[in-house]
């Protein structure tokens, strides 16, 4: 996949083009990839650097394995057009897509609506190609996520209700197969497409190598594989929910109040 000055492309392995879907213009952001709405599609995520209205750049898009528009969102970022990380944090099916940037901070959408669940704008950065990480950062058996901020650098994490995750992302590309359990790099990498089709998503394994337990099936882009992750479901709650005992934040949504350390 291919994000490209307003437009998505998809190419066939041998570097034919499969569909070329055309969003709105602007400079193009990172490239995502997961089953997001959990409908057994692949959805592919992107960012542009996108004027929607007078002074005021960045949108967000996730589009079906056919090109299809499945939804858009502002993400506004005077910078750049960010990349956005993704995972299930609350294990109910739907992933979640975490996304910082300038003027509108750190942001948490909705997987399967583009809905904003959790947004923080004091924590902003404007590097230009950053984007949060996703990891098990404490060894507590829960997912936490790490934002860079001009300030400094946050984390969050839930209140005992996340899913797991693996407790490495060692790069900007990661897509879980480039990197092995013990931080050693893969002598002959494993392709992501076939193993479990993800790309800047995390995986509720924590230990997912050297066998990704998967059930594979077709998705709507010819040859493209799923993998889903089994334990996730295990930890089922309706709505998001952050804490510590640090600082509070100020929320935007109907989720419970939350906090940063």
């Amino acid at each position: 996949m291919v994000s490209h000055n307003g437009n998505v492309t998809v190419l066939d392995a041998d570097g034919s083009v499969v569909w070329t879907v055309p969003l709105e213009p602007g400079n193009p952001g990172g490239v995502s990839i997961a089953d997001i709405d959990g409908d057994g599609e692949v959805e592919i995520v992107t960012g542009m650097k996108h004027e929607y209205e007078t002074g005021h750049t960045g949108k967000l898009y996730a589009l079906n394995a056919d090109g299809t528009l499945l939804w858009d969102a502002i993400a506004e970022d005077g910078t750049s057009a960010n990349s956005a990380s993704v995972l299930d944090l609350n294990g109910d099916g739907i992933y979640e897509v975490a996304w910082t940037g300038r003027e509108q901070g750190f942001t948490i959408y909705d997987g399967a609506t583009g809905d904003v669940v959790f947004y923080e704008p004091d924590v902003f950065s404007i590097t230009g190609s950053d984007h949060p990480i996703i990891i098990d950062a404490d060894n507590d058996g829960q997912a936490e996520i790490v934002a860079a901020s001009l300030k400094e650098p946050r984390l969050w994490h839930g209140r005992r209700t996340w899913t797991n995750s693996r407790p490495l992302w060692n790069q900007q590309t990661y897509h879980i197969t480039n990197v092995n359990d013990d931080l050693s790099i893969p002598a002959a990498e494993a392709n992501s497409w076939e193993v479990h089709n993800t790309y800047r998503t995390q995986t509720s394994e924590p230990q997912p190598l050297p066998v990704f337990h998967q059930t594979a099936h077709t998705a709507g882009i010819d040859n493209v594989t799923v993998g889903r992750w089994h334990p996730a479901n295990r930890f089922r709650r309706p709505r998001l929910s952050f804490g510590t005992s640090c600082e509070p934040l100020r929320t935007r949504s109907s989720i419970a109040p939350s906090t940063v350390c």
